[in-house]
């Protein structure tokens, strides 16, 4: 079983995956588009050409590459040599346990997926992994052929079309010559892979702090972002391209990184903190800075969890292109659900806007740009009362507020974009928080617990914006070396 402190890029050495490559047959590939111009479909066109069976697993699309689309791994009826992942690492999990249960020989994670907690449950079931890897290119390496033509990322470039949201991109493909070493007690722990605590890092390091981030994936809301052009020095930048940089400068300070697990609960005993992960790894600190940013916040009604994934999703710049001709739906009223809308129009055959209140919350110059668009279709003052589907969403079914009326509209799948809710879970039997679950800073970032300090949009701070949280970032170091200076500890 791996050590929890590595970071393996792979269980499987090149002449392993020429092994794994020469030997497979059938490959199913979970979350696999049916466009053409999209990364994971030329992946498996490449694949398919080479002779391998494909597979394609997606509860959005009917086919792909003239082969039937399933649901879930499970659904495929005949046996899979390798489960190759195009889906957030979020997904990775329940994708691997299928995975095990069908008996597939390895699960490979596309270029720029990591999970080292998804890669020891899969060697702990006896088959083989392999992460943050193109499959194309190690074939193309393995058995001949040029990889020039294969972009250095699975991203497109900007003259290719829009990029494929179905995975996490090179941003969160993060090789460190360190990890956290839980034998040491370092001066600055930070949790958090946003703009705040990537921010916070780079100033740590700065000041010579011993400093780690402990985080379960990298970017937080800054990635799921199309467009930026409100942070400086940039007119306009995307999402992941913005994560993409702030992750090079943290890996230019060799900062060591605990990724892919979440956070169980910070405690401080004496002076020293203690920060608990979910396997119970636990890493000690003089100073933490709480950088964990917001959530989705869910709906909470029956079929949302156990059709997530399969139809209900919670970003539309990562999962819209997987809706192409399809009937959607938007939960929500504000500035979020219609930038949602906005980018779902683009490929949805139609789209429904469900807001629960009366009327648009949202920017008017927002609801301008869409409303008018023939595809579009706003209800105003009704619930949602459920997500109906077996396998994948096939309904939602509504509640007329004003009259009490319910029906149900079919749908292939639902975004829910109703507001976020603050990631402060960690800390609630530490710190103070407001009404809203936000953790309560001062200007100097401190909590009102001595060397535990917030920053980004888990904390009381206004404006939660990208640059903002970046300052809160570098502010909330400052101030943990002005702490530890003080207390004379550095």
């Amino acid at each position: 079983m791996t050590n929890k402190c590595e970071f393996p890029s792979s269980n499987a050495s090149a002449s392993d995956i020429a092994s794994i490559l020469k030997n497979a047959k059938t490959i199913a590939l979970v979350g696999l588009s049916d466009n053409p111009d999209r990364p994971s479909y030329r992946v498996a066109a490449y694949l398919k050409e080479k002779g391998f069976r494909i597979i394609p697993v997606n509860p959005a699309i009917d086919q792909a590459l003239g082969e039937k689309a399933y649901p879930t791994l499970v659904d495929v009826p005949e046996t899979v040599d390798i489960v190759d992942i195009f889906r957030k690492p979020e997904s990775v999990p329940e994708i691997v346990e299928q995975a095990v249960k069908i008996g597939a020989q390895t699960v490979w994670m596309q270029e720029g997926i990591i999970h080292n907690q998804a890669a020891e449950r899969v060697a702990s079931a006896g088959l083989r992994v392999v992460m943050d890897k193109c499959m194309m290119k190690e074939h193309k390496a393995a058995f001949g052929g040029s990889v020039a033509d294969i972009p250095a990322s699975l991203s497109e470039n900007a003259n290719s079309g829009p990029l494929d949201f179905s995975f996490d991109l090179s941003a969160i493909s993060l090789e460190q010559d360190s990890q956290p070493d839980p034998q040491i007690t370092y001066d600055l722990i930070i949790l958090g892979g946003g703009p705040a605590a990537m921010t916070a890092a780079v100033y740590a390091a700065r000041k010579m702090m011993t400093v780690c981030i402990i985080t379960k994936d990298f970017g937080g809301q800054m990635g799921d972002t199309s467009e930026i052009e409100n942070y400086m020095g940039f007119q306009m930048i995307t999402g992941r391209e913005l994560v993409g940089l702030f992750v090079d400068q943290v890996k230019y300070f060799k900062v060591p990184i605990y990724q892919g697990e979440l956070i169980k609960e910070v405690r401080k005993e004496q002076q020293l903190f203690t920060t608990t992960l979910d396997s119970s790894t636990a890493f000690k600190s003089r100073t933490v800075i709480l950088a964990t940013g917001k959530r989705d916040r869910p709906l909470n009604v029956p079929g949302e969890k156990e059709l997530t994934g399969k139809g209900v999703a919670y970003c539309a710049t990562c999962d819209a292109p997987f809706f192409k001709n399809k009937k959607v739906f938007v939960a929500g009223g504000g500035n979020s659900a219609f930038t949602a809308v906005n980018d779902l129009l683009k490929v949805a055959d139609r789209v429904t806007l469900i807001n629960f209140g009366q009327g648009w919350q949202a920017d008017k110059i927002i609801v301008e740009t869409v409303k008018d668009n023939e595809k579009l279709h706003m209800l105003d003052n009704r619930q949602i009362t459920a997500i109906e589907g077996a396998e994948k969403v096939t309904g939602i079914r509504l509640k007329d507020r004003a009259t009490g009326e319910e029906t149900t509209q079919a749908a292939d799948g639902i975004f829910i974009e109703i507001g976020l809710l603050p990631n402060s879970d960690p800390v609630r039997n530490l710190a103070a928080l407001n009404p809203a679950g936000e953790v309560i800073v001062d200007c100097h970032c401190r909590t009102n617990i001595e060397g535990l300090f917030g920053s980004g949009d888990v904390t009381t701070v206004p404006h939660k914006q990208i640059i903002i949280s970046a300052g809160e970032g570098a502010k909330a170091a400052l101030s943990a070396h002005e702490y530890l200076v003080r207390m004379g500890a550095i």
